[in-house]
């Protein structure tokens, strides 16, 4: 009981992943288009109202965005090839974890060290957001 639709998507996109904070009581979420490389990450208020759009990227996959423990931060995966490269299965050659700064827009690159060939997949912060919990995996989309 007291469900109610707070958000949808617009015609054409679909709502993938999503987020709430109690900081500023905001939701952020990721919507996909057509293909599964066509992504945005926005935020709204949790009533619905105030979208702004925060990332888009029309030719790389992304993953479903959360919140830092302020509610300052997005944190979310995304590839940073920007050769084109798309397949029907949406295999990624070079996902980085990234932090987006909700005020100023900059983005942080959080991968550091990762190996080449590898994808960080599906990013986390911990209880105590002091670590960024993580999948790394190779590029080769085949089952491990």
């Amino acid at each position: 009981t007291g469900l109610r639709v707070v958000y949808q998507a617009p015609l054409g996109r679909l709502l993938a992943g999503c987020d709430w904070t109690d900081q500023g009581n905001r939701i952020v979420m990721r919507t996909t288009g057509p293909n599964l490389y066509d992504n945005e990450l926005a935020l709204i208020s949790a009533d619905g109202t105030n979208f702004k759009s925060l990332f888009a990227r029309k030719t790389n996959r992304m993953s479903n965005p959360v919140f830092s423990v302020d509610g300052q931060r997005i944190l979310f995966a995304y590839d940073v090839n920007n050769t084109g490269f798309q397949t029907a299965t949406g295999r990624q050659l070079n996902s980085r974890m990234q932090l987006l700064d909700i005020t100023s827009g900059v983005l942080t690159d959080a991968s550091n060290g990762k190996t080449d060939g590898t994808n960080d997949l599906d990013p986390r912060f911990s209880a105590n957001g002091a670590n960024l919990i993580y999948t790394n995996s190779d590029n080769t989309n085949t089952p491990t």
